[in-house]
């Protein structure tokens, strides 16, 4: 399983962007002493194995947040680090009701691996958490990791800056198409501190959940316009298929869709506006 159900993406020597097929990316990061793994995704896959065939070097794990394609695969390590803000939200994210819904969608995908054994997976729990705050650096061994709180998506987001790389790991605070609508979602403006925070760092390029390439940090300054410009008059309806419920409205800038390198939205209730 761990050779056919992720797929690779060589960012660089010391950085490998690892997808999984229902959706998200983890980002594996190699030093000489340590590796560590950013992110766990859906836990469907065998994501120890096939980070085991890249790497022998012992493994550090740290969650970004606590949502489900962020921390379902936490079960397969021995201990994750995450942002203490965030831990609640990640026990709820692996109650048995939602890995139930990752299942049901593995299954409509054709994705779910032959001989799965889901009531085990549906018994796990968010794993054996460890809080991590700002400011501390996992040292690799010649790759340091400093953890910097970035709240918005939710109250625990956390992201990994690489000062000697300059690259910053953002997992889903800040990207092309950031959602703040969920009830754990902070407003508009707090998001909008979080990405002044974000300019004001020391890094060229930045690594998001959910795209196979890293995006220059000159984005940061679009979300920044676009987030400061929400028009109600201008948003649209966001149909979500697995929360059909929920209504969030949808505000863009920029290109036409979302593979454009200009496009950027904020998908937003709201309540979450000021």
């Amino acid at each position: 399983m761990s050779n056919t159900f992720f797929k690779n993406y060589q960012i660089s020597d010391k950085i490998i962007h690892i997808e999984d097929p229902l959706g998200a990316f983890v980002t594996l990061l190699l030093g000489r002493e340590k590796a560590l793994l950013f992110d766990t995704t859906f836990g469907i896959g065998d994501l120890k194995s096939h980070v085991a065939d890249i790497t022998d070097l012992p493994l550090v794990v740290v969650n970004s947040h606590g949502h489900v394609d962020h921390s379902c695969g936490n079960y397969q390590f021995d201990e994750v680090f995450i942002h203490e803000a965030d831990i609640p939200m990640a026990a709820q994210h692996n109650s048995r009701q939602s890995r139930q819904s990752t299942v049901d969608q593995a299954k409509d995908k054709g994705l779910l691996p032959e001989n799965f054994e889901v009531e085990a997976y549906l018994q796990q729990s968010a794993g054996n958490l460890k809080p991590v705050a700002e400011g501390y650096c996992f040292d690799l061994g010649g790759v340091r990791l400093e953890t910097v709180h970035v709240p918005g998506h939710t109250p625990g987001s956390m992201g990994l800056l690489d000062r000697e790389n300059r690259v910053f790991l953002a997992g889903d605070a800040a990207n092309p198409f950031v959602w703040l609508f969920l009830p754990e979602s902070l407003k508009i403006s707090d998001y909008l501190k979080t990405l002044n925070k974000m300019e004001g760092l020391d890094f060229d390029s930045f690594i998001i959940s959910h795209a196979p390439a890293p995006l220059p940090k000159s984005r940061i300054g679009q979300f920044i316009h676009c987030a400061s410009n929400i028009d109600v008059a201008k948003s649209r309806i966001f149909d979500i298929p697995f929360l059909p419920d929920v209504k969030p409205l949808v505000y863009a800038e920029g290109g036409k869709d979302f593979n454009d390198p200009d496009f950027c939205a904020v998908v937003y209730s709201p309540e979450k506006l000021g």
